[in-house]
């Protein structure tokens, strides 16, 4: 991870494969594509990371889910959202939850060096005009904000919800 930029000293590891489909319709490979996609990525990430980051002492490592670990689609006012996404996001919610998790238990281990593990639900899009979105500034001040916590006292985890939320 050194390459031509040197040490690493914040990861944002921002990636989500959707499978909107029912589970028992759902082949096998598109399983393990959402879990390498949803969490073993971000686990290799984060000990890729975390390898440079406790050399120093110091760092910053930022795991972005989204609403889905919070709660499965079905829960969920759909209306706004694309019409290719449902309440069949079983699979989705699994690796959303799970990056949850992960984050919350890494966060404890890395913290005792240095290395400051956030756990950041963007319950939105950042982008997309269809549903309810959010200003990327908006976005990146919250993902500085992290970055710069004094070690005394670190958020581990936040929520960012456009104030127009409809689900």
């Amino acid at each position: 991870m050194k390459g031509q930029f040197g040490h690493t000293s914040v990861l944002v590891y921002n990636a989500c494969e959707f499978v909107n489909q029912e589970l028992t319709s759902t082949p096998v490979d598109a399983i393990e594509k959402a879990n390498r996609s949803n969490l073993s990525g971000a686990v290799y990430a984060t000990r890729a990371a975390a390898q440079q980051m406790t050399e120093r002492g110091s760092g910053t490592i930022l795991l972005v889910g989204n609403v889905l670990a919070r709660h499965g689609a079905g829960k969920m006012n759909l209306s706004d959202w694309p019409a290719d996404f449902s309440e069949n996001m079983a699979l989705t919610s699994m690796g959303q939850a799970s990056l949850s998790g992960f984050s919350a238990s890494v966060s404890r281990e890395l913290g005792t060096k240095g290395i400051h593990v956030a756990h950041v639900v963007v319950e939105g899009s950042v982008k997309d005009t269809k549903v309810p979105a959010m200003n990327p500034n908006s976005v990146a001040d919250a993902f500085m904000f992290l970055h710069q916590q004094e070690k005394g006292g670190w958020t581990t985890e936040m929520d960012l919800r456009p104030s127009t939320e409809s689900f």
